[in-house]
């Protein structure tokens, strides 16, 4: 009589057991009802039609039917609510879900996925073993468009350098606008439960470059890039933004563009990597010999945009924003320097373009001594006979830069160094100011040392106060350089940010960074000279 309609549905746990309880409530109530209709069978059988028994017997007859009826309808409406919730997909199951198809990383996957008060979603499952997972969603370059073949593009060499901890998958296809990236994020992104999404997309595709009204595809490309940037964030993953590169359309217009919404990235608090520094000249036009044509880069040129990764940027990204730092209060001191190399930082894979700025003080030197090095010949450096004047040596030759009104004896002033490994130019600037251009010059980031060099003997700087150092995996431009002056160290390619406010630091100590990196600015383990202020 009574049958329950379960093909196809799938419960969980905690709904088998509510299920067993009601199966097991009109089970109980079958067996009370048939007792009921036993005893009036015997009565019957005992007595004739006029017994007053008989009469009893038959009004629960009657009661008897009425709740066979009522267990009916109550069954029925069981069975009911049980088909309407495997409708309504109220419990999590596998579906397949296969990626836009025709590419050449087109896969089918998998993930649970239930209706839950009315809308679609996802559950997020537990890993079974340790392992990050990063996506590169975007368009041509984020699909291996430009070098000679994938394994010299961008995103497979920095999984080389990110090792066996990360699985990265690539999502990019060519000529992408935002809105494509939109409309197939559910499809080809959010199914992989990444832990970081590196999105990178162009305002040339966007169609700025033909445009009539340049400012609505600039507020619509923004508008729309925030919105993959919060998409990633509900999936529980940690966005990264590739900043705009240049193309050959690329003009002081398209410059200034970028540069803005970069810019404007930077003070959200959006994790980026610097393409714009590293990919064109110091004027903001693309370098033609980084170019494979006129929209993509060549194998040097993603060489350059795999530098711009900060290598431990991701061991932080999921604990700290990106927004600028503010300059601190506090230095370090340091009186009688005890080695040669006082306070030192060694990146891991030194850049092929840096940025390195520091803010110094020091009174009238003895001896010629070092302020800065960036290995171990190319340094700045002061002599003691000259007030307002700076060296630079750099490939062996020095210059002398005199800049009276700004250098002084115990007065503050900041010092900013930039090199680009493809147009082989060092510059350095003095308070925000360029004082030197140096061109056809090889220089590598190796080792930066505060107040001395490796092999300097005991010319280091000594009676000197140091503070806010922070080193760039990109080639800073002017403007940017005037940011660092005004005490605003925005993320973007940072690799290290030290306010040197330290309260201790004591020979070995790691000083603070506070980049989202896990670089470190290392006391000499010899180093006793060193006062925090």
């Amino acid at each position: 009589m009574f049958k329950l309609n379960r093909k196809g549905v799938s419960l969980s746990p905690e709904e088998r057991i509510k299920e067993n309880e009601n199966l097991t409530m009109i089970e109980e109530e079958f067996t009370r009802l048939a007792q009921i209709e036993l005893d009036f069978n015997a009565v019957v059988a005992e007595a004739g039609n006029s017994n007053p028994e008989i009469v009893l017997a038959r009004g629960e007859e009657a009661n008897l039917n009425a709740r066979f009826e009522k267990v009916d309808q109550n069954l029925n409406q069981t069975n009911d609510e049980i088909l309407t919730r495997a409708k309504k997909k109220d419990v999590a199951e596998i579906e397949s879900v296969p990626t836009t198809q025709g590419r050449w990383w087109s896969e089918s996957g998998q993930q649970l996925a239930a209706d839950l008060n009315g809308l679609p979603r996802a559950t997020k499952t537990v890993p079974k073993a340790y392992k990050e997972r990063v996506v590169f969603l975007g368009s041509s370059s984020s699909e291996g468009t430009g070098p000679t073949d994938r394994t010299k593009a961008w995103f497979t060499l920095i999984a080389e350098r990110l090792g066996p901890d990360y699985e990265v998958i690539i999502r990019g296809i060519g000529g992408n606008k935002t809105p494509d990236v939109l409309s197939r994020f559910y499809r080809d992104v959010a199914p992989l439960q990444p832990d970081f999404v590196i999105i990178q997309l162009t305002l040339g595709n966007e169609g700025i470059y033909t445009a009539s009204d340049k400012i609505a595809v600039y507020q619509q490309f923004r508008k729309n890039l925030l919105k993959i940037v919060r998409m990633v964030q509900q999936i529980g993953a940690t966005p990264i933004l590739a900043s705009q590169g240049p193309t050959r359309n690329f003009n002081t217009m398209y410059y200034n563009h970028a540069a803005q919404l970069n810019s404007e990235f930077e003070r959200m608090g959006i994790h980026s990597i610097d393409w714009l520094g590293n990919l064109t000249e110091t004027n903001g036009l693309w370098i033609s010999t980084l170019m494979a044509d006129s929209l993509h880069y060549n194998d040097r040129g993603h060489q350059m945009i795999r530098d711009s990764f900060p290598p431990s940027l991701l061991a932080k990204a999921s604990f700290q924003d990106a927004k600028p730092i503010r300059t601190r209060s506090g230095h370090i001191n340091i009186a009688v320097a005890a080695t040669e190399t006082p306070m030192f930082f060694i990146p891991d894979y030194p850049p092929l373009n840096w940025t390195v700025f520091l803010r110094v003080k020091y009174a009238q030197p003895t001896q010629a001594a070092g302020i800065i090095s960036f290995n171990s010949t190319d340094r700045l450096f002061v002599t003691q006979n000259v007030q307002g004047r700076i060296n630079v040596n750099v490939g062996g030759i020095t210059t002398q830069v005199d800049v009276p009104e700004t250098i002084a004896w115990n007065t503050w002033y900041s010092i900013a160094v930039t090199y680009h490994a493809e147009t082989k130019e060092f510059i350095v600037y003095i308070n925000g100011i360029e004082i030197l251009r140096r061109t056809e010059v090889n220089s590598i980031l190796s080792k930066v040392t505060i107040s001395g060099r490796d092999g300097s003997g005991n010319l280091t700087l000594n009676n000197a106060s140091f503070k806010d150092l922070a080193v760039y995996r990109t080639r800073l431009s002017e403007r940017q350089i005037r940011t660092l002056q005004e005490g605003e160290y925005t993320q973007t390619s940072l690799d290290l940010y030290a306010p040197l406010n330290d309260k201790i630091a004591t020979p070995g100590t790691q000083l603070i960074n506070l980049a989202s990196t896990t670089s470190t600015l290392v006391v000499n383990t010899g180093e006793t000279s060193l006062t925090p202020s």
